[in-house]
């Protein structure tokens, strides 16, 4: 048990910090700004039409660029300080042993994003509840905000997808480039100076904008752009990169990076680090 309990116990350790970190405030004000900005446009055409909206907002705040700059943001500032080294870490890594700490500490990046774009997704539901009605299908709204040309709400998600399914894969998706953003973080700033990761990652969220405006091929060697379902070809018929190639190159990063914090912390002095 010890094996699971105690990893576990160290992620926990983390969640315990958020509300004593200013930059989860700050990570809150920017998510409930930005949302909110979004959020009202729809608002303003469920009370101009009197129809009421569904809920399931999601997977259109990962295909607006400039809502998932401020979400992959979120995550950088929750984990650039990694390797969480504070002074009461090395306590804890006496009792569990160099292994079980670097697990717990990868279990908290992979549950810590999770559990932090669900906050979003919760976010959306409840500020669209009021006004809100489900049906299996999008409901009127939706459509009329694509037909009428906003960006907010792509008319080809919803072409393609059901609620539920857009739900479940854009959720994947950027919980897939929010764990790698994490890992990579960490993983730089063990083998280099502590910034590095954060300075690796800011330019990998950056060259996402950048690919926005470049060639759809592009988007073959920027993994940020894969959080957004618009940057995917899940139709076969663009130049895109395929669901497929996206899934199986984050998941493939992660466990390059998984297998490069373990050689490196095995060799690695543990030093008390302040936090950035």
């Amino acid at each position: 048990m010890d094996k699971l309990r105690q990893p576990l116990a160290v992620a926990m350790t983390g969640f315990r910090k958020w509300t004593n970190n200013p930059r989860f405030y700050i990570i809150v004000a920017l998510n409930l700004v930005f949302i909110h900005s979004i959020l009202k446009q729809v608002l303003d055409v469920v009370h101009a039409s009197g129809q009421p909206v569904s809920p399931w907002f999601f997977p259109f705040l990962t295909t607006n660029d400039q809502m998932l700059l401020v979400m992959l943001l979120g995550v950088m500032l929750l984990f650039c300080d990694a390797p969480f080294l504070d002074s009461g870490q090395p306590y804890i890594l006496l009792r569990t042993g160099k292994p079980r700490w670097l697990v717990g500490q990868i279990l908290y990046i992979a549950l810590g994003t999770a559990v932090y774009f669900l906050v979003l997704l919760l976010i959306c539901f409840f500020w669209l509840l009021p006004n809100a009605t489900f049906e299996a299908d999008w409901g009127r709204v939706y459509f009329s905000i694509a037909h009428s040309g906003r960006p907010i709400v792509p008319d080809r998600i919803l072409q393609l997808f059901a609620p539920p399914a857009a739900i479940a894969l854009s959720f994947l998706m950027v919980w897939l480039v929010g764990v790698f953003l994490g890992l990579l973080m960490f993983f730089l700033n063990m083998r280099f100076k502590r910034a590095t990761g954060g300075v690796v990652a800011t330019a990998l969220v950056l060259f996402h904008f950048l690919a926005v405006y470049l060639p759809p091929s592009f988007t073959n060697f920027s993994p940020v752009s894969w959080g957004s379902l618009m940057m995917i070809d899940l139709t076969g018929v663009s130049k895109h990169p395929s669901l497929g190639y996206c899934i199986g190159v984050l998941c493939g990063l992660i466990a390059l990076l998984i297998v490069g914090l373990f050689l490196t912390f095995r060799k690695k002095n543990i030093d008390v680090l302040p936090p950035i």
